[in-house]
């Protein structure tokens, strides 16, 4: 079923979720794997505007301490290289195993299990970045997270190789149908495929997210900082008096940011990228510090 979650009645939708980010009593710490350099910023940026922390480790001997204090877990193919695949696999297989402990002594079957978001960039530009994408969709990410062309590789729809890590104007919707057909999203594992219209797809129902802005696109990092905005989301969903599924936690974020960019070119719509980016993570700061509704 098809529903447009800007227009849904349902109030959950309409809830400010970055407040709820900041309002975790204990303050969402993200470890983040594999993300490019220039990204990093506005990624690190975001999460602290949110009242959210990032964790960049990594080193594959501080795995285990750094999944241990972690809420949740990004796993990105942004800058992938054979050692940093063996990186994020061995710390993806961890997470899903009953070893790891936390910083308690507690096992992980013990405890509230550490959920990870997979971006998966450039999923179908090399066979390294493919190959390495599938092996994390196998260990049941919460939540996939990438444009048209990266969902479509994961779903062996893609007959020719990508060109960068850009959208190239597949269409998402029919994208995010596939997704739910081949099992891709499932009851498990929600997926948001991204675009001038963001879908989000579970094994049952696909959501539309309009709103946001072109200038999005020209901003190198805002798909990453999505990925991490996600995981944060869903701390503090389950930290909520009523938890939100995956499937309503990532459509309320994409609602929130997209609300969030479109208020920030409504207000200044002859700002350029580099002004976009700063404004865009004043606009989240000052709405997580609000507990009025979006």
């Amino acid at each position: 079923m098809r529903q447009d979650a800007s227009s849904t009645d349902d109030g959950s939708y309409h809830q400010n979720i970055l407040h709820a980010i900041r309002s975790c009593r204990r303050k969402p710490l993200i470890q983040l794997y594999s993300f490019a350099s220039p990204s990093s910023s506005l990624i690190c940026a975001s999460l602290n505007a949110v009242g959210a922390s990032p964790l960049m480790s990594a080193c594959a001997e501080e795995i285990p301490s750094a999944l241990a204090v972690s809420s949740c877990v990004v796993f990105s193919t942004a800058q992938i290289t054979p050692l940093t695949s063996d990186l994020i696999l061995k710390a993806a297989s961890l997470l899903s195993s009953s070893s790891l402990r936390g910083t308690d002594g507690s096992t992980s079957s013990e405890r509230r299990p550490i959920p990870f978001v997979l971006d998966p960039v450039g999923a179908g530009l090399s066979a390294l970045r493919l190959e390495t994408c599938r092996k994390l969709v196998q260990l049941q990410p919460a939540i996939i997270k990438g444009n048209a062309a990266e969902i479509a590789a994961l779903c062996n729809t893609r007959t020719e190789q990508q060109r960068g890590i850009d959208g190239d104007g597949s269409d998402a919707y029919t994208t995010a149908q596939r997704a739910r057909d081949v099992g891709l999203a499932n009851e498990n594992c929600v997926v948001v495929v991204t675009g001038e219209v963001d879908y989000v797809v579970d094994h049952e129902n696909i959501s539309c997210v309009r709103g946001g802005h072109a200038m999005m696109s020209s901003v190198s990092g805002t798909g990453c900082m999505l990925a991490a905005l996600l995981a944060a989301a869903i701390v503090a969903s389950s930290n909520l008096p009523t938890p939100l599924s995956t499937h309503k936690t990532a459509e309320v974020l994409c609602t929130a940011v997209s609300a969030c960019a479109q208020e920030v070119m409504n207000d200044e719509p002859t700002l350029g990228p580099e002004g976009f980016r700063a404004k865009l993570i004043d606009k989240m700061y000052h709405v997580s510090l609000s507990d009025a509704c979006m």
